[in-house]
């Protein structure tokens, strides 16, 4: 009966989670602008400005035209739900092509991405990947593409989490902005795929940033970001990362070129900075 219950608890949640995770993070409050370009004077050596503060301890690139960006993503270590915030709190891991355009005082977000989600209500938790795609229909964000699926879930208030993804985009594109892209979800440690398919889109993409984000998504209801679990201390989390376009290739993170800039509101505290082994494996630590 116990395992009967936590099955309708946990199935639940996944269906709360499809209804929840399908808002955008579009029109996000702009608290935070543009910052600094890596690396600065044209030096040989990596720096990377700032340190981010907020939740969303992601960054994006200024990077146009880029058909093709991939990651290997590090989920290890214990997540854990946060007492102190409470209610529905959930982590978004991807990686995106698209473009933020400032309206006024709020960010209009276009951008086609591959998503890992880690959710949780303290009873329970799940992991699921998404992919969504809204495009640009005259200034508006138009949601052309939005599919959301489990990995694995569990009861209890943490999970003890060993995944190493596999986040690809190709864009196809027209005239600088994209008409189709190619994503792809795979499990890099058991070769499962999840997702592996062309998007078309109807109203295109502007391809004029390249992100790199751990974020909380806003809730559409209240337009107000979800609560954020507790995630690992220093968990190594975007590993062998590069992006290229027709005349360049960037390879590892931090990359060689592009501004840096923050996303809004911030909910909890996270510095990002680069890490290097000696084997060449570069990546972006999360200080939580």
């Amino acid at each position: 009966m116990r395992k009967l219950l936590i099955r309708k608890e946990v199935l639940a949640l996944g269906l709360l989670a499809m209804f929840l995770i399908t808002m955008p993070v579009s029109y996000a409050t702009a608290t935070n602008s543009i910052k600094i370009i890596n690396p600065p004077g044209g030096g040989s050596s990596f720096t990377f400005s700032p340190v981010f503060t907020s939740n969303d301890a992601g960054f994006a690139y200024n990077l146009t035209n880029i058909t093709f960006v991939t990651t290997l993503l590090n989920l290890s270590g214990t997540f854990k739900y946060n007492t102190t915030e409470g209610g529905v709190q959930i982590g978004e891991y991807y990686i995106a092509l698209g473009q933020i355009t400032k309206v006024g005082q709020y960010y209009s977000a276009y951008y086609v991405q591959p998503v890992i989600l880690f959710y949780t209500v303290g009873q329970a938790w799940l992991l699921a990947w998404q992919v969504q795609a809204w495009g640009n229909n005259g200034g508006t964000p138009y949601k052309e593409y939005s599919v959301l699926n489990l990995i694995t879930y569990g009861s209890g208030s943490s999970a003890n989490l060993n995944y190493l993804f596999n986040l690809t985009i190709k864009a196809t594109l027209t005239k600088g902005q994209i008409t189709s892209a190619w994503l792809y979800i795979e499990n890099a440690k058991s070769g499962q795929v999840y997702f592996n398919q062309t998007v078309n889109l109807q109203y295109p993409i502007p391809d004029g940033q390249v992100f790199f984000e751990v974020e909380d998504p806003i809730n559409g209801s209240s337009n107000t970001p979800f609560n954020f679990p507790v995630i690992p201390t220093s968990n190594y989390v975007f590993v062998k990362a590069s992006a290229s376009n027709s005349t360049a290739p960037f390879y590892g993170l931090p990359l060689y070129n592009g501004v840096i800039y923050d996303m809004a509101p911030p909910k909890a505290n996270a510095n990002a900075i680069p890490t290097f082994s000696g084997v060449g494996t570069q990546g972006v630590e999360y200080y939580w």
